[in-house]
């Protein structure tokens, strides 16, 4: 045909005998033809390869709920599955065919944060991204995405395309977003159930102090002078008994009182305080108790005073009756990162506290309770035969801000 026509033909054409594919060109000329062939058996069998590679990729997009995009990185032009339009409730002619079909939708308070993590992992050369962000439907309402991508490479690591997915996580973020709330709403519950709490502790100390105190003031009055008319020894002997039973009872009332409400915390400060508890501990329970710190008593609501102090308070209980402790240290610091640290540390027998931080234990859960209602983290860490840590950190500027 090149003959009789004078025309250049060319074609590719299978040789069985051989197994390969070759590419030939015929041209004429005034002496005959020249004729050329080029073995293309590789690059046929790289079509091939992408072209299942293609069918899979098409099927997969149908059998997914997700919705994939495929972005050529050189031309900027982006497909989009059947899902996009089934998710986003967009017409195919309202889609633009290059990257503008996502980049525009995307919420204006996502965009920028979420288009300069997608380039700032091509430009770094990397292979995933990853981000969440809100994207705009056609009935201008937003739905919460998970999306994710591999980005692909030539020869020259250029990157040349990228392949993803959007998840649609709108569901589980109104949840999490509920959830966050609910937990908002259980904190406020918390700190007045404990303002009520200590509310009530400082009624019934002044009920304890005054009422009581005073009835027992205007008894032991009372006994006293009989006492002091009464002129058989033996009475006297009982009367005497009766006082220093009296004088115990005082004691145990006071020591009742200060629990509920120490008003040392008023009068004299966070530090003042658990120094004197730690000692009117360590007489109780010979156990000796240690106190050291440099924090100003104006870096300290009231508020957070009193968590502390209770949290230190059942920590010390707990120890007293669990651990075997001879020697508990309680430490009060400033970090460098702005951060109040309370460590209470026993060397006692010690936990395992994977099964026992998972138990209903009124006082661990008391102390969890106290360090969340102002903003506190406490952590707990235990060696068996080697002790007990207790440690609450939280940022000062809350509580500066409180007491302001």
């Amino acid at each position: 045909q090149a003959l009789q026509t004078g025309e250049i033909m060319q074609w590719e054409e299978f040789l069985p005998p051989y197994s390969r594919w070759f590419y030939n060109i015929v041209y004429p000329n005034n002496q005959g033809l020249s004729v050329f062939f080029k073995d293309i058996s590789e690059q046929k069998s790289n079509e091939a390869e992408t072209l299942i590679s293609n069918e899979r990729f098409e099927l997969a997009s149908l059998a997914t709920d997700d919705v994939i995009w495929d972005w050529n990185l050189i031309t900027n032009e982006i497909w989009w599955n059947i899902r996009f339009r089934e998710i986003f409730l967009y017409d195919q002619s309202e889609i633009e065919s290059d990257i503008n079909s996502w980049k525009l939708r995307i919420h204006p308070d996502d965009r920028d944060r979420t288009i300069k993590g997608i380039y700032d992992c091509i430009d770094q050369k990397k292979k995933f991204w990853s981000d969440e962000y809100r994207f705009r439907k056609r009935d201008g309402n937003y739905a919460y995405l998970y999306d994710r991508g591999y980005i692909m490479y030539n020869e020259n690591q250029q990157p040349i395309r990228m392949i993803g997915a959007m998840m649609d996580i709108t569901e589980r973020k109104k949840s999490e977003i509920a959830l966050h709330h609910l937990n908002e709403q259980l904190k406020q519950y918390s700190s007045k159930l404990q303002k009520a709490i200590e509310d009530e502790r400082t009624r019934i100390a002044h009920e304890i102090h005054d009422e009581l105190g005073q009835q027992i003031t205007l008894i032991k009055l009372d006994i006293n002078a009989i006492n002091s008319s009464c002129t058989d020894k033996q009475a006297r002997k009982e009367y005497q008994k009766v006082l220093s039973s009296i004088d115990i009872l005082v004691k145990s009332l006071q020591r009742i009182a200060s629990d509920l409400r120490p008003t040392m915390l008023d009068d004299l400060g966070f530090k003042a305080t658990v120094e004197w508890y730690a000692k009117e501990f360590s007489k109780r329970t010979k156990i000796k108790c240690y106190f050291s710190g440099n924090v100003s008593e104006e870096l300290l609501s009231k508020n957070l005073s009193i968590s502390l102090f209770r949290i230190i308070q059942e920590a010390l209980t707990n120890c007293a009756r669990h651990s075997n402790a001879t020697e508990i240290l309680i430490e009060f610091h400033v970090l460098k990162n702005e951060i109040l640290q309370l460590k209470i540390t026993d060397n006692g027998n010690g936990f395992n506290t994977k099964e026992n931080l998972n138990t209903t234990s009124l006082g661990l859960v008391g102390m969890q309770e106290r360090a969340r209602s102002v903003g506190a983290q406490l952590s707990i860490s235990s060696v068996k035969q080697k002790g007990t840590r207790i440690k609450v950190q939280v940022p000062i500027k809350i509580h500066v801000h409180e007491k302001n």
